[in-house]
């Protein structure tokens, strides 16, 4: 086997493991959004993806992106970039923590860290057809 197939089969492999544990907490707890979490989740990072929609474009359908832009000057650029990747790939798209970019966007939600969890009501009225995680 290829190295490119080797991967291929351990990214299977992962996408695999990943829904069986969606549907297995699925059935274990009740929703508490209208959408559904993704069952696989990339987070992204200005310094280590650089490029996030080259990633975000070889995610399978169903699975989600979390865009951390960290206060970068070109956050919308990539955003934009990577909202359209993410509409082909049929991939969800959350922005972290700035609701503004996710608006900017068209972003499917917003993914809250600890230090914001507190934020989550006032935004779920504004946006309840958000995803909010955290």
């Amino acid at each position: 086997m290829t190295l490119s197939e080797l991967m291929a089969e351990d990214a299977r492999t992962l996408w695999a493991t990943a829904q069986a544990l969606s549907q297995s907490v699925a059935l274990a707890a009740a929703p508490v959004s209208p959408r559904p979490l993704p069952p696989l989740l990339f987070f992204t990072d200005p310094e280590r993806t650089p490029r996030p929609w080259e990633t975000a474009a070889r995610l399978p359908a169903g699975a989600g992106v979390v865009y951390r832009a960290f206060g970068a000057a070109d956050a919308v650029e990539t955003g934009l970039r990577l909202r359209e990747a993410t509409r082909a790939a049929g991939v969800l798209l959350l922005v972290g923590l700035d609701a503004a970019l996710a608006e900017q966007v068209e972003a499917d939600g917003v993914h809250l860290p600890e230090r914001a969890l507190s934020s989550a009501y006032a935004l779920s009225g504004r946006r309840p057809d958000w995803l909010l995680t955290g």
